[in-house]
């Protein structure tokens, strides 16, 4: 018997289940990448669109007429979602489909003294300055949750609609 060669069963056996238990770790890891990435990359395209709609928001508002109908039209501190009806005659919150993720926007007006009194509860807010700009926030969210996003699913751009033609 000492002079037998080769591999027994149980050895096999044993082999094949280390290698086993080894790929299914490695895969869990490999998994848990790609969902991260995916959620990264998600992330990547909502903060660009979120960019986007900043610009178009802006853009809409350039003349001083339209930026006093979206000062007037949308109420300090109310959110608008993709799908609301706009107090305006512009729908810029439509929704957009890429890589069949669905990103909905959500635009929040704020009143400069609002905003600012946020950022430091001691600043005095009456400048001229607010008669020229007028903050809001535009969410882009990827969650299935419609009426609720979780957060972890959302990313936020803070901007200004700003009155050039009053700026002197």
């Amino acid at each position: 018997m000492a002079d037998e060669r080769g591999i027994s069963l149980i050895e096999i056996l044993g082999a094949v289940t280390i290698l086993s238990i080894t790929s299914v770790t490695l895969m869990g890891y490999f998994i848990s990448g790609m969902e991260k990435s995916a959620d990264a990359s998600r992330r990547n395209i909502a903060a660009n669109l979120a960019r986007l709609k900043a610009a178009e928001i802006r853009d809409l508002a350039r003349s001083s007429s339209n930026l006093n109908l979206f000062a007037v039209a949308f109420a300090d501190g109310e959110s608008y979602r993709s799908g609301d009806s706009l107090p305006i005659p512009y729908d810029f919150l439509q929704e957009a489909k890429i890589n069949g993720t669905t990103y909905r926007y959500m635009f929040t007006r704020h009143s400069l003294e609002s905003r600012m009194n946020k950022l430091d509860p001691f600043a005095d807010t009456r400048y001229a300055i607010d008669q020229y700009l007028e903050p809001f926030t535009i969410a882009v969210t990827w969650d299935e949750k419609v009426d609720n996003p979780r957060s972890a699913k959302m990313t936020s751009l803070d901007s200004y609609l700003i009155n050039r033609e009053g700026v002197q």
